[in-house]
């Protein structure tokens, strides 16, 4: 993301091949935090739409997310635990407008392949040992699988905040 006068931003891939995952930014523990608020605005051209890369006739969407300390990708055995996302109706639609969108550490979140955060010792485990916290951009069956717009369409982050 660039600096602007407006926040932090930046332009979405208008092709096809290119596209937009994660935002991050390095964390320390989430133990005792309580709260993750996003507030963004996106400027898009007339009839510029949004597209999921990986299933084009899903809706992109925006979704809260943080990760595990030591996390290796693989999603397998206890690395299905390490990153955890917004649950569906806690995540955006991507469209024009400025938008705001909260999550409690205490709502529900869910691990990369799926499992719930309510009672799960490893989303306290990975709150503890957080080291990345950001918002992803995909579709609800895969949150940071990338998006790309069909116009120009610019992003800015107006305010990030963990309480």
């Amino acid at each position: 993301m660039a600096d602007t006068r407006d926040g932090p931003a930046f332009i979405f891939p208008a092709d096809p091949r290119g596209q937009v995952k994660y935002v991050t930014r390095e964390t320390g523990s989430l133990a005792n935090a309580r709260s993750l608020t996003i507030r963004y605005r996106i400027d898009a051209s007339e009839g510029a739409r949004f597209v999921a890369n990986e299933r084009p006739s899903s809706p992109a969407m925006l979704s809260l997310y943080f990760q595990r300390r030591g996390d290796t990708w693989s999603a397998k055995n206890r690395y299905a635990f390490y990153r955890w996302y917004s649950v569906i109706d806690k995540t955006l639609p991507l469209r024009s407008g400025e938008h705001t969108i909260t999550l409690n550490f205490r709502d529900e979140w869910r691990a990369v392949m799926g499992a719930q955060s309510q009672g799960n010792p490893a989303f306290e485990d990975a709150l503890e040992n957080a080291e990345r916290v950001g918002f992803v951009f995909g579709w609800s069956g895969g949150r940071g699988h990338g998006v790309h717009a069909t116009g120009p369409a610019r992003f800015t982050l107006l305010d990030f905040e963990i309480r």
